[in-house]
């Protein structure tokens, strides 16, 4: 009996990672998962440091899933 492997459709992760000189910056990669976003990273970037690894959620329509609203957004109160 043949197992089949479970294939992983790849989900849009944002790498964010620090270069030697504590500069911090942001990218998105396509990946299967953590692991697969980090080495993508750190295979353009040997000696980056990475910080955090998140997934971008989507809405329906495609636009990110926004959690917090933009300040430009907001209106005072009164």
């Amino acid at each position: 009996m043949e197992t089949k492997q479970r294939e992983h459709k790849p989900v849009e992760y944002t790498v964010e990672y620090q270069d030697v000189y504590g500069v911090l910056y942001f990218t998105n990669v396509y990946a299967s998962d953590t692991t697969d976003a980090k080495s993508q990273v750190l295979r353009q970037i040997a000696d980056a440091k990475i910080r955090a690894v998140t997934i971008v959620e989507r809405e329906a329509d495609g636009s990110t899933a926004q959690t917090e609203p933009d300040a430009a957004e907001e209106t005072p109160n009164g």
